[in-house]
């Protein structure tokens, strides 16, 4: 079977699901824009024992992030208020490991419009920090973003292939035509433009390999016989 990677409107939906358990403090941000720099609003100093408070967003919607994946505001807004719901304002973790910091969310929110520091339609929260590692790791930049974990599912759609860029896999089973017996061949393909294969040969099997090119089904013949190729289209992970 060859697997046809192309130029696609890609094979998944934003993510529509978000069952939010910790709150993670990071070093810097989640967003795959290196210019989307996380908004850190830091109250407080190290000095003492009087703990800062964090005012940040969770997870800015319908932005890539570094897993390339996105959520929508409504799947981020759910989130926020299971989260709220489910009591787990001390499930804040250091980077995702799941083991509770002592730091405690004390404000929750839905951003409105005209807010001084956050967008509109962003889950924005007040984390206060007692630990003096973790205050001077904020104060001195070391932290400077927060992130979510939990559980997430993406809604898959249609994958609409425009045209295929290569094929990775095997050309289909010969048949009992010639002297070889049954087999298949390894095989690379590139296309042009037009989705018509270039010029090339498949990978060499009982010591001997296939032409390939033009618009045509089948490999050339070689030892009397020739091979399909059945494509079979899928996005690139």
């Amino acid at each position: 079977m060859l697997v046809a990677v192309g130029i696609t409107d890609g094979p998944f939906g934003p993510v529509e699901f978000v069952n939010c358990y910790f709150v993670s403090l990071l070093h810097g941000g989640t967003l795959l824009s290196t210019s989307d720099k996380p908004i850190v609003v830091v109250k407080g100093d190290a000095a003492g024992d009087k703990p800062i408070t964090v005012y940040t967003l969770v997870y800015p919607p319908m932005q890539l992030d570094t897993q390339k994946e996105a959520a929508t505001p409504e799947a981020m807004y759910a989130a926020m208020v299971n989260f709220m719901a489910e009591a787990r304002t001390k499930n804040v973790d250091l980077l995702h490991d799941e083991n509770p910091t002592g730091s405690i969310i004390i404000e929750s929110y839905w951003v409105p419009e005209g807010h001084p520091w956050f967008p509109p339609e962003n889950w924005a929260v007040a984390i206060q920090v007692s630990d003096p590692v973790l205050k001077s790791m904020w104060l001195k930049g070391e932290l400077g973003a927060v992130s979510w974990g939990g559980k997430a599912f993406n809604v898959k759609k249609p994958v609409v292939m425009k045209h295929p860029v290569k094929s990775v896999g095997t050309v289909e089973l010969s048949n009992d035509d010639g002297p070889l017996p049954i087999h298949d061949h390894d095989a690379v393909l590139f296309y042009d433009a037009d989705a018509n294969i270039l010029p090339g040969k498949t990978k060499e099997a009982f010591g001997h390999a296939h032409e390939v090119g033009g618009p045509g089904t089948k490999t050339g013949m070689a030892f009397g016989h020739a091979h399909g190729m059945k494509i079979v289209p899928k996005a690139e992970a």
